[in-house]
């Protein structure tokens, strides 16, 4: 269900968008926004008690989709007073280092035949057989309590469940950070190659409706899927993630032309590669290179490394995004990962290594989270991952050893959405998000997603 809402201080965003028009002959990346998938990201997923989130998925096929979500968490915390808020190391007092857990929460959703579902994030979507779905101009109650925790509409509910049972939990309090979710088989935890899943983020400022939308991300499984839990982005499992993401926008602290309002854009950044186990150390260390070209055509270089997820303002990334620094009004800025490789876990995680580190006993080590697939008399696998045989579940009676090495492994590349915020005489804020252009294709290795074998 969607609906349109003009924003008064945005006049200028179309003029804008005329003038700063991404060109050239770079070649089309396999990540979209306009297009379903097996696989769609959510960037910027925020229920912090002043702006909450509303999540729309829908099935595009004539066949019912399952797939299986997951929130991640990246609200950090400063190592030794342990004061909440932090996203950087530079947002607690020296010498204290800013710890992002990045601890997953997954559910599943269940949708019939060219079916779109809603919720909103703070509250959940529970199940509720005696509710019908809402229709255009009726009214409607979607919550549950004094406290509006529990939605229960509006239309379809994405999922089965006993009666009042959550089929989306609400989030933690003070909550930041994406949403993944993968398509599956009937089990909910094989995954397929059906490519029927698309979404829509709408970001709302509770105190004053002020809101922003933009489309989730959407990757295609290939013909090479392999049914186990380690998901290669690699252009022949899943398309690949872009070389490169592409940002036109207003120098930091610009007045728009048309409303005089002050501009600030806020950029949210997530990695391509992530490891959602039960229990995540820190997430996935990711770094982030930035070539700023001003509209005088001058070159300004900067770069910000991250745990789990990167949401600021481009004045607080740098300087070189202020209007102080460029003199310009205008921008386009082009965002890319490093080209050498880090250590992905162990005791050397987030530093550069090479291939001599990849079977080291001790610090970057060829750690393999799956650590074999049970597999049947006739080589058909099943879902559930196995160190031993014993592990396997009737049928499946031999454990194959198998999975990815997570030792030395390249930067992650980068997805992410922006979002401006139009500031002008007290008044509130105007918003609008937008997705990010994307260029060029990773090359294999590629990144990789790892789910749990058992959800």
């Amino acid at each position: 269900m969607r609906g349109l809402k003009r924003n008064p201080w945005l006049s200028g965003l179309g003029v804008l968008l005329a003038i700063l028009v991404v060109t050239g002959g770079h070649a089309r990346a396999d990540v979209t926004t306009d297009q379903s998938g097996s696989i769609i990201i959510f960037p910027k997923v925020i229920a912090d008690g002043t702006r909450d989130t509303l999540i729309q998925i829908t099935n595009t096929s004539n066949m019912s989709a399952q797939a299986q979500c997951f929130y991640v968490n990246t609200a950090g915390f400063c190592s030794l007073t342990t004061t909440q808020g932090c996203s950087l190391d530079s947002d607690c007092p020296q010498p204290e280092t800013c710890v992002r857990q990045c601890q997953p929460i997954n559910f599943s959703i269940f949708l019939t035949a060219q079916q779109p579902t809603v919720w909103r994030v703070s509250t959940g979507r529970l199940v509720d057989t005696t509710v019908p779905a809402c229709k255009l101009g009726e009214p409607c109650s979607c919550t549950v309590g004094d406290n509006a925790v529990g939605q229960r509409c509006p239309g379809f509910a994405p999922g089965t469940g006993a009666q009042n049972s959550f089929a989306v939990p609400p989030v933690v309090p003070g909550f930041q950070g994406e949403l993944k979710c993968v398509q599956t088989a009937d089990d909910f935890q094989t995954p397929v190659m059906q490519n029927s899943l698309k979404g829509e983020a709408v970001l709302e400022t509770l105190a004053d409706g002020q809101v922003s939308e933009y489309n989730a991300l959407a990757v295609s499984a290939r013909a090479g899927l392999n049914l186990n839990n380690d998901l290669l982005l690699d252009n022949t499992e899943y398309n690949a993630c872009p070389q490169s993401l592409v940002l036109n926008h207003y120098v930091e602290d610009t007045a728009d032309a048309f409303t005089q309002a002050t501009v600030e854009t806020e950029l949210t950044l997530v990695p391509c590669t992530e490891l959602l186990e039960r229990d995540p150390s820190q997430g996935t260390r990711s770094r982030a290179l930035f070539s700023v070209v001003d509209e005088f055509e001058n070159t300004l270089t900067t770069s910000v490394t991250f745990d789990c997820m990167l949401s600021r303002r481009l004045g607080d990334i740098s300087s070189q995004f202020r209007v102080a620094t460029t003199g310009s009004l205008f921008a386009k800025t082009r965002i890319t990962p490093p080209a050498d490789k880090i250590c992905l876990t162990g005791s050397r995680r987030g530093l550069t290594c090479s291939t001599d580190d990849e079977n080291a006993a001790t610090g970057c080590p060829a750690r393999q989270l799956t650590e074999g697939v049970c597999t049947s008399a006739t080589g058909q696998q099943s879902s559930t991952g196995c160190s031993s045989s014993a592990q396997c579940p009737s049928g499946f009676p031999t454990c194959v050893p198998g999975g990815v090495s997570l030792g030395c492994r390249p930067w992650t590349g980068l997805l992410g959405v922006a979002e401006e915020f139009h500031h002008l005489d007290g008044r509130p804020d105007g918003t609008a998000a937008v997705n990010l252009h994307m260029e060029g294709s990773r090359v294999a290795p590629g990144d990789i997603i790892v789910i749990a074998p058992n959800f």
